[in-house]
């Protein structure tokens, strides 16, 4: 057991970091007052009688969330804002 963890803990410390170039400046981030507001997509509600039901079955787990199926994608929802440096999306969404 410890020789697994051993080897886990050295292979993590050996795998190269891979993370994104810093280019400086600022993210573009949707908070610019000048830019609309896009349109609010409703998510649907979870089935909770069905999600109690699923709990029920799994004594000692603690659910922290539900999967509800979706079909977001930047082609057919939100909103493509063109800014100095090339178009930015935005897509808000609401969920019960």
């Amino acid at each position: 057991m410890h020789h697994k963890l051993l080897l886990v803990l050295i292979i993590a410390a050996c795998a190269p970091a891979y993370a994104q170039v810093n280019l400086g400046g600022m993210p573009m981030n949707g908070q610019d007052p000048l830019l609309p507001a896009p349109l609010t997509l409703q998510i649907p509600p979870i089935n909770i009688s069905q999600a109690l039901l699923e709990d029920s079955n799994t004594p000692g787990q603690n659910r922290f969330a539900a999967p509800v199926m979706v079909d977001i994608q930047p082609e057919t929802a939100g909103a493509w804002t063109p800014v100095s440096d090339g178009k930015l999306w935005q897509c808000a969404l609401h969920a019960k």
